[in-house]
């Protein structure tokens, strides 16, 4: 019965969450593989405590993957004009990241449920994923790279 309840819990975990945080497979603009590791980790989840732990862990790393793409766009870029103007953008995004996440948190407290701390951690997630793709892409295009 454990097995089963684990299983049902994991596919609706998946059919609600999946498109928030699968990419299909590691592509040249995204060589990312923790994606993959958060489905294994959501997979293993029988609790929601633990699919929160998961998606944590998840954040965490995108966080890091955003400092080093960043990082790395940074040092590639050779006029300072536009060092600045990517600093910039980024304290801008940060302001926006970080608005965002209380909107998220007030929203899911609200709302509640069991799935309410999923959901917002999934959101969390899924934003600063989406930040790490697009400065993968901007590096990628700007400078003819194939990949991170």
């Amino acid at each position: 019965m454990k097995y089963f309840s684990k299983t049902v819990c994991a596919i609706s975990v998946l059919s609600i969450l999946g498109p928030l945080y699968l990419e299909a497979k590691p592509t040249k603009s995204s060589p990312y593989p923790i994606s993959k590791k958060l489905d294994h980790c959501l997979n293993q989840s029988a609790t929601t405590l633990e699919m929160s732990n998961c998606f944590g862990a998840a954040q965490k790393e995108w966080d890091t993957a955003l400092n080093m793409i960043y990082k790395k766009l940074l040092n590639t870029i050779q006029d300072n004009d536009l060092k600045e103007s990517l600093r910039e953008i980024q304290r801008n995004w940060i302001i926006s990241r970080d608005s965002q996440f209380l909107f998220l948190h007030q929203l899911y407290k609200l709302t509640g449920g069991t799935m309410s701390v999923i959901n917002e951690a999934s959101s969390r997630t899924k934003i600063i994923k989406d930040r790490v793709l697009e400065l993968t892409d901007i590096y990628n295009s700007a400078y003819n790279r194939e990949g991170n």
